[in-house]
């Protein structure tokens, strides 16, 4: 597995929620993870959280028709999921599919400036 230090993961986090944020999901948005269990995982868990949303566990391993119900019933338009899993979700023009790598590493690094309330998913 790859390694990284506190303050790598700290920022590529700060860069995925930087992403969300700047694609306009408001803060009862359910975004769904779809990515091997890896260090890419954590980050997008970290990340998702960041940004004041809340995230939705994906298994690679459910069958195809188990996670378009979840997906469905849980409201979710966006996923992030690696190269590998992202043909187990049906293309549909309300659900965005990015994988975390092709995040622009552009995004901001520095820790979000998100108001978390306490009624919130988050």
């Amino acid at each position: 597995g790859r390694c990284v230090t506190y303050a790598e993961l700290n920022a590529r986090c700060n860069q995925l929620a930087d992403y969300l944020l700047k694609s306009a999901y408001g803060h009862e948005a359910r975004i769904g993870i779809c990515v091997d269990r890896s260090i890419e995982a954590i980050e997008c868990m970290l990340g998702i959280l960041k940004a004041g949303l809340a995230f939705v566990p994906l298994d690679p391993e459910f069958p195809k028709d188990r996670l378009a119900y979840i997906v469905e019933h849980a409201g979710i338009e966006f996923i992030f999921a690696d190269d590998q899993n992202r043909e187990l979700f049906s293309a549909s023009s309300s659900l965005q599919i990015v994988s975390p790598s092709e995040v622009a590493l552009d995004c901001e690094r520095s820790n979000p400036n998100v108001a978390i309330e306490p009624d919130l998913l988050a």
